[in-house]
């Protein structure tokens, strides 16, 4: 699920005016060169948070981004459980001047989706309304370990987070169609 959020976002920041494709977002650890082209960004997945759902109860639906195409499916055997998937974006481009252009640009792109659009989702994502899009800058004095942890200079850079929701079926969740172990008593 969270590689189909990254790509997800992935995908959004490629729609921009400045990328020509997901070639051009490394989704590498910031602190190792892995990616020569430039203009790029670093998409680094930091963290996972636990978060409530949007949503009053779980949604089933056409996937058409409509709040009057979804209704609630009673048969559902599926508990969704709902994270927050946090991204750090970070620019590398020739200069600092186009670095800074790119993370404006992206930073711009990003503010105008509070949700993550239904037509950059996976297939498996879609039957929910939406997805949750939270964009904030990470700075020195929001995260005062998070530069010294990556081992990497202070730079301008963007936490991205998305609340997701992990699909659970509730059999194996709640351990019902285990077996007993062996030495278990009866």
């Amino acid at each position: 699920m969270i590689s189909a959020i990254a790509q997800a976002v992935a995908n959004l920041l490629a729609s921009g005016p400045t990328l020509t494709g997901t070639e051009q977002i490394d989704f590498g650890y910031p602190g190792q060169i892995t990616h020569e082209m430039k203009p790029c960004l670093h998409l680094y997945h930091y963290e996972i948070q636990s978060a409530q759902s949007p949503y009053p109860q779980p949604y089933r639906g056409s996937g058409l981004g409509r709040a009057e195409d979804f209704r609630v499916d009673e048969g559902d055997r599926l508990q969704p459980i709902w994270f927050n998937i946090v991204f750090a974006l970070m620019a590398c481009d020739h200069t600092a001047l186009g670095e800074q252009t790119l993370l404006s640009e992206s930073l711009s792109l990003l503010l105008q989706s509070p949700h993550l659009p239904q037509r950059f989702l996976s297939p498996t994502l879609r039957h929910y309304p939406a997805l949750p899009l939270h964009v904030a800058p990470i700075t020195l004095m929001a995260q005062p370990d998070f530069w010294l942890t990556l081992g990497i200079p202070l730079r301008p850079a963007l936490q991205i987070s998305v609340t997701a929701p992990f699909d659970v079926p509730l059999g194996e969740r709640l351990g019902v169609n285990e077996l007993p172990l062996p030495h278990a008593p009866p």
